[in-house]
């Protein structure tokens, strides 16, 4: 069955991800987003897939450096583009896509999104999974 809504795919081993996506459900009360918890460098678990075949190995090697949505025509987004996705699909915060809008929003969006990815270790993201991407991200 594919969803009619975007899919979030995260970091299961990644405390931080894992916090992230709880806050997306309890925001999510209609459902909109189809959650999926994944192991990075690992093709995604069985669950709605909506980009097809070879979908799964995509994200599963795009989640060793990014949450990934999978838009229900297929697109993969990653890093504030898959913020911005996230944000539209829940109405309580879906003001905050005005953001995309401003000059030069998608490219700060962007770049926060990296300075927190890199240094996500700090933020919450313990464990080993975290510590091996940290080493390979230097």
């Amino acid at each position: 069955m594919t969803p009619s809504g975007p899919v979030l795919h995260y970091d299961r081993t990644c405390r931080l991800c894992v916090r992230v996506a709880s806050a997306v459900r309890r925001l999510d009360g209609r459902g909109r987003l189809h959650l999926v918890a994944s192991v990075p460098g690992e093709a995604t678990e069985k669950g709605p897939e909506p980009g097809g075949e070879g979908t799964g190995e995509i994200v599963g090697r795009l989640l060793a450096h990014t949450m990934v949505v999978v838009t229900p025509d297929g697109r993969i987004l990653e890093r504030g583009e898959a913020v911005r996705a996230v944000v539209v699909a829940l109405p309580s915060i879906s003001w905050l896509g005005v953001l995309w809008r401003v000059p030069g929003g998608p490219r700060a969006i962007d770049a926060i999104y990296r300075v927190v990815a890199r240094n996500r270790h700090r933020l919450g993201c313990s464990g080993e999974a975290c510590a091996l991407r940290q080493e390979r991200s230097h």
